[in-house]
């Protein structure tokens, strides 16, 4: 199936680096520039704009043969219906009174008796009377008045098909390598074959179809130009509505029969102008023009004054891989394939699908005298996050061969990147008592609540000593990690899950499952989003590189992903670095630029090993990107600072982006944050979590460069309070 093209319409609310680049990644065809609603002196700057963001082409839709309202005052005038009002042959600025017509000679050929209608929304005037600079009309049907809308009068009108600014802006294309051009308000072949003769036969024409006139010759016209375009707002001007999808259909018909290009545009998601998602009827209408067969859709108000211009892109982006995935299999369509697809845009979880094993269906049965093995919260929320799919493709607790595999290769026997062990150690004396095959469940110490069964396919040892030296490059019962791992014991089970209840925590309310993560970011319209792991409360540094990650990488959004479980002694508290995050989000960073959720998981200490996995965890949560810092969930004196590049470089692809930071520091001089340079001392300033504890431990609030005063005016007032700030035991 030939590639089908998406061209965006540029405007106020896309003229802009940030957005040209995404709609540039995400394949837009052709940009569009509207001569009738881009003045003439805008052209150069907006070209060198689009050109230094983007090697995509550019179309030059003219202005064409058309009437068009002239200035109205602030946002217009409403006219009521019977009320009167003149069309001047003099310039002035519109009123309630009085406006003008354009192109003025249009003045000329308007007759009394004519109707004159505005718009879309159908603002109807009809000519009473005239005079030589006047022509009165009288309201028949109310609406607004409004600068530059389209207007058409009820009976055929001679115009040129260019207007002076089009001429004008056709010279400037052609000086500047602009190769494709739609015309406006195409009558018949001899407006296109006049545009010929100045544009040359190598630059490309599309004849935008708007008019009965245009449909009456269309076969004509179709024959000398490269394409066709439908335009549906103003074509409904001069066709019934509830006829319009029966000429839509024609015309489509016999540019296919004509080998010729054909696209549609106007209205394809409008609602996506206030909205961030379309309505049913629209992606409907979509699709079914694509069924028709056309090659290209065409967003206009969608993208250049809309709210959401990156998100109606990438709705049309979706729908068309669905389209061309699903018709290239004769409508052969599985459900559950199609279920999988429709979160298509965001990143694949990792190993392609996501893990779902949760299963508290009373009807799945666990008999009474099964197996309970007594587990700490860490192994609890390991089971729920295998279960839910947070560490997809795992599905259970390692066995024997994964692990090596894991320690030596850092993939899983079948060959997908993987970083960290994920075990589940039980006490020796039951090894007597526990064997392959054998299911058991897993409950809280103290506790016969059953959280997740476990389908035993191994009972082995390791060699914890090494074991430990791969994992976190030494076998020092000082580091957390491995006192941890040594405290455990020797004696292993490896087994699929199945998750029978959620591990309750008081911050439940702002956990979501990785299905439940992307599909609310397929209902908020994002593509690229960053992950950012933190077990620290923010201060200045995270913020920039969050903020700065998503100008660089033109991300939509990110994830702010604080663990909540477990942690060593002297790291802030959960509460802690929830309140305070929720505080520097809602104040200082862009509405609608983030999402803020717990992660019920705990640091490992593991360094480079661990900074991967926490990555992979939120690829399999949507996130397209991930920062890593210098010290990514490690133990400064384990890991050297390029242990992570050398990682990265070694293990290759994971599917998603790294964007890694080397040490940050504030530069008084500048007020800003750069990357340290240790030899340049004056003006320099580090910051660090380690730090800012300390500096809070002693009750000295750091410096607004540091910190902001909100964060460090919650940690002291709750110290102060003696709240649970940082973990004791």
């Amino acid at each position: 199936m030939s590639k089908i093209e998406i061209f965006s319409t540029l405007g106020p609310a896309s003229l802009n680096p940030a957005v040209i680049k995404r709609l540039d990644k995400l394949g837009v065809s052709l940009f569009r520039i509207n001569l009738s609603h881009t003045k003439l002196e805008d052209l150069s700057r907006i070209v060198n704009l689009i050109r230094n963001f983007s090697e995509v082409p550019i179309c030059l839709d003219t202005e064409g043969g058309h009437i068009r309202t002239g200035s109205i005052i602030e946002d217009g005038v409403y006219l009521s219906e019977n009320s009167t009002i003149k069309v001047s042959r003099v310039s002035i600025i519109g009123d309630h009174r009085c406006f003008n017509l354009y192109p003025h000679y249009i003045f000329d050929q308007l007759r009394e008796g004519d109707i004159l209608t505005v718009g879309f929304e159908s603002l109807i005037l009809q000519i009473t009377d005239m005079s030589s600079n006047y022509c009165n009309f009288r309201v028949l049907i109310p609406g607004m008045l409004q600068s530059n809308k389209g207007a058409r009068i009820d009976r055929q009108l001679t115009f040129d098909p260019l207007t002076e600014k089009d001429r004008k802006a056709l010279e400037f294309s052609l000086d500047n390598g602009i190769n494709t051009f739609a015309l406006s308000f195409v009558n018949s072949k001899h407006d296109v074959e006049e545009v010929r003769l100045i544009i040359g036969n190598e630059k490309r024409i599309i004849s935008k179809i708007e008019s009965m006139e245009a449909i009456k010759n269309l076969n004509e016209i179709c024959l000398i130009s490269n394409g066709l375009l439908i335009d549906r707002g103003d074509l409904s001007g001069d066709v019934a509505l509830d006829q319009l999808p029966i000429y839509q259909k024609k015309i489509i018909l016999t540019a296919k029969q004509a080998g010729k290009k054909i696209y549609v545009a106007t209205n394809l998601l409008e609602s996506m102008v206030e909205k961030s998602v379309p309505t049913r009827a629209e992606v409907s209408d979509v699709y079914h023009i694509l069924l028709d067969g056309a090659d290209g859709l065409v967003l206009a108000a969608e993208t250049a004054i809309g709210k959401y211009p990156v998100q109606c892109a990438l709705m049309i982006k979706n729908i068309i891989d669905h389209f061309i995935k699903f018709n290239s299999k004769d409508n052969n369509v599985e459900m559950t394939e199609l279920y999988d697809s429709q979160i298509a845009s965001l990143v694949r979880p990792h190993g392609g699908n996501l893990v779902n094993s949760f299963s508290n269906n009373d009807s799945d049965y666990v008999p009474n005298n099964i197996m309970k093995i007594e587990v700490d919260a860490d192994v609890i929320m390991d089971s729920e996050q295998i279960a839910t799919g947070a560490f997809s493709p795992i599905e259970g607790f390692m066995d024997k061969e994964t692990i090596n595999s894991v320690l030596y290769d850092y993939q899983l026997p079948n060959g997908t990147v993987w970083t960290m062990p994920i075990v589940l150690q039980i006490p020796m004396e039951l090894k007597s008592r526990v064997l392959s095959g054998d299911r058991v469940a897993l409950v809280r110490e103290n506790s016969k609540e059953i959280y997740s069964i476990i389908q035993i396919n191994q009972v082995f040892e390791m060699n914890l000593p090494k074991m430990s030296k791969l994992m976190f490059n030494t076998d020092d019962l000082s580091h957390p990690g491995v006192k941890r791992l040594f405290s455990k014991g020797n004696l292993f089970i490896g087994g699929k899950v199945k998750l029978k209840k959620r591990f309750a925590s008081n911050y439940k309310y702002l956990e979501m499952t990785p299905s439940q993560t992307r599909a609310l970011f397929y209902r908020k319209g994002w593509s690229r989003i960053i992950g950012f792991h933190t077990r620290n409360v923010p201060h200045r540094v995270h913020e920039f590189i969050q903020l700065n990650s998503m100008e660089e990488y033109n991300c939509d959004g990110i994830l702010v992903h604080p663990i909540i479980g477990r942690k060593k002694i002297g790291d802030f508290s959960s509460d802690i670095i929830l309140e305070s995050y929720k505080i520097v989000l809602e104040k200082y960073y862009p509405s609608n630029s983030y999402h803020f959720a717990a992660f019920q998981s705990y640091p490992r200490y593991c360094g480079p090993r661990e900074a991967v996995f926490t990555a992979i965890c939120r690829k399999n949560f949507g996130c397209s990107h991930f920062i890593i810092g210098r010290d990514h969930t490690g133990v400064d004196e384990y890991y050297k600072k390029d242990n992570i590049n050398k990682l990265l470089d070694s293990i290759g692809d994971i599917g998603m982006e790294i964007i890694h930071y080397d040490e940050m520091e504030y530069c008084s001089l500048t007020e800003k944050y750069v990357i340290q340079d240790k030899s340049v001392k004056k003006g320099r300033k580090s910051i660090s979590g380690s730090t800012a504890r300390k500096m809070l431990k002693e009750g000295i609030s750091p410096p607004d460069w540091f910190m902001r005063s909100e964060v460090s005016d919650l940690i002291l007032n709750s110290l102060n309070e003696e709240k649970f700030v940082f973990v004791e035991d």
